[in-house]
């Protein structure tokens, strides 16, 4: 049996599941400088996410769509969270889509689905506004090429439909630099190993669905038998 410090419950959720000093410290820590972020009923600024996850959280700042056999959009399972301004967003997105954002969402959550509440109760919005407004430009650096790399886009064959996710990994060395601020912040900077650690003990390693395509647009082919648009035009004469 170990044991470690006691540390607040997360509302509806219970105690954080944490399995380390440096973790429970990390948690601790984060909570005295950092907030969760407050949804605003209406609000413009949105952070969407897909409702599972395996390798990385799959937030990103802009909707991810989901192509029928017809080529339309359909109904996605995505999940969106209104925040106050684009700043927020960004901080958000800097810190949830890479290491730090997988272990916290892990130490609240079942490891598989992805919930607004969840989403909710993550301590991601950096009090201080300096190193807030740094770690927001680094997420908008991260945002801008994450959404023109095609590499980044995955196209899923799922139940009939081609559901898209983002591959938040391919700038991974730019969400590390915001895990690294928010960890100087914290006092923590010589302790980045230790959160790597963190991160590589609970990630799943699984590989991709078979048929996965990757690119910017949805693929032109159907998941079961001829082309999308062939089916289409078959359909409306």
């Amino acid at each position: 049996m170990r044991w470690h410090p006691a540390i607040d419950e997360v509302p509806a959720s219970g105690w954080p599941r944490l399995g380390s000093d440096f973790a429970t410290q990390l948690w601790t820590r984060l909570t005295k400088a950092a907030d969760p972020m407050s949804a605003r009923v209406g609000g413009k600024s949105l952070l969407f996410s897909k409702k599972t996850a395996l390798y990385w959280l799959p937030v990103s700042p802009w909707h991810t769509r989901t192509i029928g056999a017809l080529g339309g959009e359909v109904g996605t399972n995505e999940e969106s969270v209104s925040l106050p301004d684009e700043e927020t967003v960004h901080t958000a997105y800097a810190l949830l889509a890479g290491k730090m954002g997988l272990v916290l969402w892990q130490s609240i959550s079942d490891d598989f689905n992805v919930t607004r509440r969840h989403l909710l109760m993550l301590p991601v919005v950096v009090r201080d506004k300096k190193t807030r407004a740094e770690i927001a430009e680094i997420g908008a650096a991260a945002a801008a090429y994450i959404q023109d790399e095609p590499g980044a886009h995955l196209w899923t064959p799922y139940g009939g439909y081609w559901i898209e996710s983002i591959d938040n990994r391919l700038a991974s060395p730019t969400f590390d630099i915001a895990c690294g601020m928010l960890l100087e912040t914290l006092g923590m900077a010589d302790r980045w190993d230790e959160l790597q650690a963190w991160y590589w003990r609970t990630m799943k390693t699984t590989g991709e669905r078979n048929g996965t395509e990757r690119g910017l647009t949805p693929p032109t082919r159907t998941i079961k038998g001829g082309n999308r648009r062939h089916r289409r035009v078959a359909r409306l004469g």
